[in-house]
């Protein structure tokens, strides 16, 4: 999704999984260090599940594990961080390209401009295509692999809720994903992009490790590993990953709380939502939802 490349959702290594039963109030944030498919309870008759995802077309990612489909198949809901349709992707399109007049190397001065043309090029991404976008959708483009069929995992998951009739709720709007990044100043952005660039052959390497983390359904890697791709921007970095995770899973949590009251809904967002103090199966626990791993 929109959100991908800034913020790599996955997850890493180890530990049986664990099959553990919240209160209302507890804090129990070591118990969902690890899975991805994690069952929500609630007084409705049919239980909710939360999926963790990352946005990928690796086949390896979308040929999902039987408890997996198995819940998707017995929900009649599904729910996503943002639908997927024309619209949304017209919008983001509009988003990222700056206005008449301006141009990406004006923002970045000629040193920057070059070595992010250059950068790019070595990822089959030509100058045409990125001398009209703003530093946010840059870095973007820089920060995740490229797609091999464009059948990402979050397409195929609203795919098959179209083709099976299920109702289909998105827990953001467009709006308030673009303006996770494009609320950003400039020299934010241009920060971001310049640590993108200045790093980039670790970034390479880093999505190697995510996605085999990613599959090992390590929850703790995934926080940890995220925290090392911002450190380097400082405040800027601490800002983003407020916007990107934390804000976010703010406004998630509270659009699910009445749809999971109701029973039989399928959760699928980013993996990195899940985890820690601020994450959305901890608030779940603390507002009364009972969750357990499932896988």
């Amino acid at each position: 999704m929109l959100l991908a490349g800034a913020m790599l959702c996955v997850v890493s290594a180890s530990a049986d999984p664990l099959s553990l039963r919240s209160s209302p109030r507890p804090d129990p944030v070591a118990g969902y260090a690890h899975g991805l498919l994690w069952r929500i309870g609630s007084a409705a008759e049919k239980p909710n599940y939360l999926f963790g995802t990352i946005h990928s077309d690796d086949g390896r990612v979308l040929q999902l594990p039987a408890p997996v489909r198995q819940a998707f198949a017995d929900s009649g809901t599904f729910a996503m961080e943002m639908i997927l349709d024309e619209t949304a992707n017209e919008q983001i399109a509009r988003a990222m390209r700056l206005p008449a007049g301006k141009t990406l190397e004006q923002i970045l001065g000629p040193a920057l401009f070059r070595r992010t043309v250059g950068v790019a090029a070595t990822v089959g991404i030509p100058a045409v295509q990125i001398e009209p976008l703003k530093p946010w959708a840059v870095m973007t483009l820089l920060s995740v692999p490229r797609p091999k069929s464009g059948m990402f995992l979050d397409v195929q998951l609203l795919r098959w809720a179209r083709e099976q009739g299920k109702r289909v709720i998105g827990l953001e709007t467009p709006r308030e994903q673009i303006r996770v990044l494009d609320g950003l100043s400039e020299s934010e952005q241009v920060i971001l992009l310049r640590d993108t660039v200045d790093h980039f052959g670790d970034i390479r390497r880093m999505l190697s490790d995510l996605m085999q983390a990613y599959l090992n359904r390590d929850l703790a890697a995934l926080e940890a590993i995220a925290g090392r791709y911002l450190v380097s921007v400082g405040d800027v970095g601490a800002r983003l990953r407020r916007r990107m995770i934390e804000d976010r899973n703010r406004r998630m949590a509270e659009r699910l709380f009445p749809v999971l009251r109701q029973g039989g809904l399928f959760v699928a967002v980013g993996a990195l939502h899940l985890p820690g103090r601020s994450g959305l199966l901890n608030r779940l626990a603390r507002k009364g939802f009972t969750v357990e791993v499932v896988y």
